[in-house]
């Protein structure tokens, strides 16, 4: 198929998407901006698919009442794993991003490539075995989250701003690849917070301009301009962690560290212990 034709059938799935109790022909020709025959021609190949079923009948306007088509989430499924510091997260999901069975795995990615790698992959193999219990198509691919500068063009780990010495075994590690080799699917990795832009970013009605923040045991922010996330040529866009500043009291410190829970506790106002244990937990689950 056509590049062209794909961003169509594309943006016909992201109409049908938006709205759940189904899209007509006429809708998708308005919205899409399509003439009838290129339009008929995308439906068919996502009826063909699967994505798209038949919804019943639209309100009729003065004539025959028209097809109504809608999302399928359930035409397939995919794959997640969320690598964090000392524990991972894996999940089957439907096409709509709801959650079929996920598990929690006590490595993270302080582990080392190996470590995380040993862990995740029994956990993804199970869950694709799920998949056919669940009566879904086999997971069409796998999406990683990973707390670390990734280059998204080959999904390769790059040097972190922080933690140099706890993830020295990381940069320049293959991750797509050696997850692509391993369960034989189609494999997307992006920085964590990058995925939670591209998430927000996606959700019917976002805005175009969104900035996403995270604060853990470091802060990460994702940049999401004109409705596409901004990654930078060197994966650290809006990047803070290295960025130094002069803290009273607490001398040059990166900001990742400025920010890390047990100093936002040195700013509680005074009586307010009872959110220090909150913060502390905050600190202790590294998620």
């Amino acid at each position: 198929m056509h590049p062209t034709h794909v961003r169509q059938l594309a943006a016909l799935i992201g109409h049908a998407r938006a709205y759940p109790r189904g899209v007509t022909r006429t809708d998708l020709i308005d919205l899409l901006d399509l003439g009838r025959n290129a339009v008929d021609r995308r439906l068919d190949a996502a009826l063909a698919v699967g994505l798209l079923t038949h919804s019943g009948k639209a309100d009729s306007t003065g004539g025959r009442a028209p097809e109504n088509w809608a999302f399928n989430p359930r035409a397939g499924s995919v794959l997640a794993l969320q690598l964090s510091y000392r524990h991972s997260v894996a999940a089957l999901l439907d096409l709509t991003g709801t959650v079929i069975d996920q598990g929690t795995l006590p490595v993270g990615f302080l582990a080392g490539p190996p470590g995380a790698l040993n862990a995740a992959l029994p956990a993804l193999k199970e869950l694709r075995e799920r998949a056919d219990a669940e009566r879904l198509p086999s997971p069409w691919g796998l999406g990683v989250s990973i707390a670390l500068p990734v280059d998204f063009r080959d999904g390769s780990i790059l040097s972190s701003h922080t933690h140099d010495v706890e993830v020295a075994a990381w940069p320049g590690f293959a991750l797509r690849q050696q997850l692509t080799r391993a369960l034989g699917l189609p494999v997307w990795v992006d920085d964590e917070v990058n995925a939670l832009a591209t998430s927000a970013a996606g959700r019917t009605g976002a805005p175009k301009d969104i900035l996403v923040v995270r604060l853990s045991v470091g802060i990460g922010l994702g940049l999401v301009v004109d409705s596409h996330v901004h990654r930078g040529s060197g994966g650290g866009s809006a990047e803070l962690s290295h960025i130094p500043v002069a803290v009273v009291g607490l001398g040059h410190l990166v900001t990742d560290r400025l920010l890390a829970p047990e100093n936002l506790i040195r700013w509680l106002p005074a009586g307010s212990s009872t959110a220090a244990p909150e913060m502390l937990t905050l600190r202790r689950q590294d998620a």
